[in-house]
């Protein structure tokens, strides 16, 4: 399920404890996407997962800076190797 992401990240946007372009950290680096976009492409697999925490708006930025104001998704992984193909994909914001 490549979308498997998106109930996670819409309940707890619904709930507002992030807004839409959160920041999203991957192994603790965060990842550059356009922000403007509805639904962002992870360089992830599903089975690279171990874990996804949300951080809300007022925390967020204390850990991650100014740029996490909209809250943050932290996902941490198994090692991921240099070059991955498969995608997993998250609606933000829906």
């Amino acid at each position: 399920d490549k979308f498997y992401l998106s109930d996670s990240v819409t309940r707890v946007f619904k709930k507002g404890y992030i807004d839409k372009a959160p920041l999203i950290a991957i192994d603790g680096v965060p990842f550059d996407y356009q922000k403007n976009l509805d639904t962002i492409i992870l360089p992830l697999t599903k089975d690279q997962i171990t874990s996804i925490d949300f951080l809300n708006k007022e925390s967020s930025p204390v850990i991650y800076g100014a740029d996490a104001d909209n809250g943050a998704v932290v996902i941490n992984t198994t090692a991921l190797p240099k070059h991955t193909t498969d995608t997993v994909r998250t609606e933000m914001g829906k």
